[in-house]
C-alpha cells in the first residue's frame, strides 16, 4: 500500500514538473518569436496596408466599454488618421443569433469615424489562430497589421510566421494585470494550448475560407 501511495506521488509531482516546465517553454517561446514583428506608426512598411483587429469582448458585465477593446478601438484610429491602413479586418464571433458581434464592433468603428466602406467582416472566429489564418485563407490578404495589446500580439504574430503569413503589429495601449489579472493567467493558458496546436495537434481553422 504505501510503496502504491509513493508511485502516485512520485507521478503527481513529475506530471506537475513536466505541466510546469512546458507551460514556462511555451510562454518564453512565444514571447522570443512575437517580440520580431513590433512597428511603430511612422515605421509601417509599405504593402501593409490591412490591420486585423483582433477579438476581445466589447463590453463588461456592467455594459461598460471593456478597456481592451477600447484602446484596440483607439489603435486602428491611429492608423487610418495616419493613412496608414485601407482596410480594417474585423474578426468576431457570430455563433449567438441573438448577438451580431461583428456587426456591433463596425457601429463601434462608425462611431469614432471609421469609414464603413473600409471595414471587412469575418463572422467564423472562434480563436486568434483562426483570426491570423482566415486573413489570408478566406480574405487574400497578404501582408497585414495586427492589432491588439502586446501579449495577444505575441502569440498571434507566432501563429503568422507558422503559417508563413507575412505580418507586423501594432500595438494597443495595454491594461493593466491589477485591472484583468483574469485575461492574463488566461494568455498563460492559452500560449501552451497555441504550442499544443501548432506543433503537436496540428489544428487549423474551423473554416478556412
Amino acid at each position: 500500500m504505501i510503496i502504491r501511495i509513493r508511485k502516485i506521488i512520485k507521478f503527481t509531482l513529475l506530471s506537475t514538473l513536466w505541466i510546469v516546465f512546458f507551460i514556462v517553454f511555451s510562454w518564453n517561446y512565444v514571447e522570443k518569436e512575437g517580440a520580431k514583428g513590433i512597428v511603430e506608426l511612422e515605421n509601417i512598411p509599405d504593402g501593409y496596408t490591412t490591420a486585423l483587429m483582433l477579438w476581445t469582448n466589447t463590453r463588461l458585465s456592467n455594459g461598460r466599454w471593456n478597456a481592451f477593446h477600447y484602446y484596440r478601438v483607439e489603435a486602428i484610429i491611429e492608423l487610418v488618421k495616419a493613412n496608414k491602413i485601407d482596410t480594417v479586418l474585423v474578426s468576431w464571433d457570430n455563433s449567438r443569433v441573438e448577438y451580431n458581434e461583428p456587426e456591433a464592433i463596425q457601429a463601434d468603428l462608425i462611431e469614432y469615424w471609421i469609414p464603413e466602406d473600409i471595414i471587412e467582416l469575418d463572422y467564423a472566429w472562434f480563436r486568434t489562430l483562426d483570426s491570423v489564418v482566415r486573413s489570408q485563407t478566406a480574405f487574400g490578404k497578404e501582408k497585414i497589421i495586427i492589432v491588439s495589446q502586446r501579449f495577444h500580439i505575441e502569440r498571434a504574430l507566432t501563429i503568422a510566421r507558422h503559417f508563413d503569413i507575412d505580418a507586423v503589429w501594432y500595438v494597443a495601449a495595454p491594461v493593466s494585470i491589477e485591472v484583468a489579472p483574469r485575461v492574463y493567467v488566461r494568455e498563460v493558458l492559452a500560449r501552451a494550448k497555441m504550442v499544443l496546436d501548432l506543433f503537436v495537434l496540428g489544428t487549423k481553422p474551423k473554416f478556412e475560407v
